[in-house]
């Protein structure tokens, strides 16, 4: 046994006790009634305790005369939608009991950050739910992980940033992760990437769906063999939304499963493919999920937390696999943000309203394009950057432009083509947390 893996296994003991715990009770057959049932205990428990102790939900509750308890998930629908600006203006009735915490911050990826109080019980129950979903594929915790990571921001400034990042080193040893810069997916970096891909001693690669997007089509785009080091287990693609084409060039190129991972810094992992890419398991001991028509998913927190979420607007859209009584048990996809969507000029003076995703997916589907950024201009009219590998000619510009518009017009007829600007670049710009910035804030 090698020195850091018996360091990872003394040190870890606790959390491989809690994560054993967590495969055996998913092990068992459980009934949809039963999960709805546990779900509503463990609910109206936690419910109780933040009536009588927590001030923001003391709060809340007067506020907006909530029952004492409840009977049904679909009575938990009718609860006020709990958001990020609520958040941000109570966080005096947040914080201010805490002696003791931890601070997690959202990446701002939705327009607003914010910041949530944890504790390390907490990060071990998310550790737990993690590892769940990796065990689901044969992935165990002490795997060696190459992860494409963006979330440097997180170490601060200054003498405290440089302290943050060395220990983050020292951490990424323990656990056997090796770190890819996600802020940087120039075509000049992705030749070093997949060298560092098949040089790499990794089980499992990690990224944003874009990233890993971005690599299958460059190594598939040179005809680069993908011959590793030692072979993947699978490949974990996260936080961003990816189309049926995309998973399946991923799929293709890796040569291994393509594992969907839905999470939020505020929670941990919420769900995890299960069996097969398309079938993701809500971890429903840990969460209830329902999705409100316009917004997307709710979310409410069932484990013990410093700050519980309560009917948490994620803004995230789901295409539900089942549910029960209310309750969301499994997801086909993760569909992206009701807000992306775009006001697009008719030819007849007046809008259609078109998912930006969609637009994204036409043009991604077209050779040569690695990545897509939208931005409405201002009513009708949208710019559109894509990322090539070298700038396009007049002609080779038109043939993209002439491909787009004849994949949108079947489905919205009488588009006018001056609503759309379509520009070539380098490199899209990133999110503070290192998402492919698709969504430009306009103008």
């Amino acid at each position: 046994m090698s020195f850091r893996k018996w360091c990872f296994q003394h040190a870890m003991q606790t959390r491989m006790q809690r994560l054993h715990r967590k495969i055996q009770h998913y092990d068992q057959t459980v009934s949809a009634d039963q999960m709805v049932e546990q779900q509503l205990t463990a609910f109206n428990q936690q419910w109780q305790r933040l009536q009588a102790q927590h001030p923001f939900y003391r709060f809340w509750c007067k506020t907006h005369t909530l029952p004492k308890v409840v009977e049904s998930i679909e009575q938990l629908h009718h609860f006020p939608l709990l958001t990020k600006s609520d958040i941000n203006q109570h966080r005096d009735l947040i914080f201010g009991h805490l002696k003791k915490y931890r601070m997690v911050s959202t990446g701002g990826s939705s327009g607003e950050t914010v910041k949530f109080p944890t504790a390390s019980d907490e990060k071990a129950t998310e550790y737990a739910n993690t590892y769940l979903g990796k065990a689901w594929w044969g992935i165990e915790p002490a795997d060696a992980i190459l992860q494409f990571w963006g979330h440097s921001h997180l170490f601060g400034s200054g003498l405290k940033g440089k302290w943050n990042h060395q220990k983050r080193r020292v951490l990424d040893w323990f656990i056997n992760t090796k770190r890819l810069n996600a802020y940087n997916f120039s075509f000049s970096t992705m030749h070093q990437y997949y060298q560092d891909l098949i040089n790499a001693d990794a089980a499992v690669v990690i990224g944003y769906s874009s990233n890993l997007y971005q690599m299958a089509r460059y190594i598939s785009d040179h005809q680069l063999p993908f011959t590793p080091k030692k072979k993947l287990k699978g490949v974990i693609v996260t936080s961003e939304t990816i189309s049926p084409g995309e998973i399946a060039l991923v799929a293709k190129v890796f040569k291994v499963p393509v594992i969907l991972e839905y999470g939020m810094a505020e929670t941990g992992g919420i769900a995890y493919s299960r069996g097969v890419t398309e079938k993701i398991q809500f971890l429903w001991d840990s969460f209830i999920g329902w999705q409100h028509p316009q917004r997307g998913l709710m979310l409410t927190t069932l484990t013990p937390r410093l700050f519980p979420l309560i009917n948490y607007d994620t803004t995230d859209l789901m295409t539900i696999d089942q549910q029960h009584r209310g309750s969301i048990l499994s997801l086909q996809a993760i569909q992206g943000r009701p807000m992306d969507v775009l006001s697009v000029l008719r030819t007849n003076g007046d809008f259609y309203y078109l998912s930006a995703i969609l637009m994204v997916h036409v043009l991604k589907s077209y050779p040569g394009i690695y990545a897509v950024a939208y931005q409405q201009l201002q009513p009708g009219y949208v710019m559109i950057r894509v990322q090539t590998p070298a700038v396009l000619s007049e002609q080779a510009h038109q043939k993209l432009r002439q491909f787009f518009l004849e994949n949108l017009t079947p489905q919205y007829p009488g588009i006018d083509p001056i609503a759309f600007n379509l520009v070539r670049v380098d490199a899209l710009p990133k999110t503070v947390a290192g998402k492919e910035q698709r969504r430009v804030i306009t103008c």
